[in-house]
């Protein structure tokens, strides 16, 4: 008997998206700044197909992210995201968190913004060069 074939799925970038955000929140600490609900409306933004219990969603997403919010706190802020334009790509979504450096979401927007690594490590801005 032949094993089965796994079946693939579609690529679901959305998915994909809210496990960066995630991830970017724990590891620069967001849940502790009063920024919080950028991360928490990019979130919203990206899950599109949970229509059953969004607010439930976004408080276990906030979980995730090291933070506490209420129910009425998830309400307030999916209103405000839905009131929202929506900053989906990933230059438009790292300029709305207010991170040039974020890795895996704007690994692109350094080079076209003419970012660069020094000696150091550090971010810094390329310097125009006149022709």
């Amino acid at each position: 008997m032949k094993p089965k074939r796994r079946k693939r799925g579609a690529f679901g970038l959305p998915a994909i998206r809210r496990g960066e955000i995630e991830r970017h929140a724990l590891h620069v600490g967001a849940a502790d700044t009063e920024d919080f609900w950028r991360w928490l409306v990019a979130w919203c933004w990206h899950n599109e197909q949970n229509t059953r219990d969004r607010t439930g969603a976004l408080q276990l997403a906030a979980e995730r992210m090291g933070g506490s919010i209420s129910e009425a706190e998830a309400e307030a802020i999916l209103e405000r995201a839905d009131g929202m334009r929506q900053q989906r790509t990933a230059d438009r979504l790292a300029r709305f968190l207010g991170r040039v450096a974020c890795a895996t979401m704007a690994r692109c927007l350094w080079t076209r913004a003419g970012w660069r690594r020094n000696d150091d490590g550090d971010l810094m801005q390329r310097k125009e060069t006149s022709k």
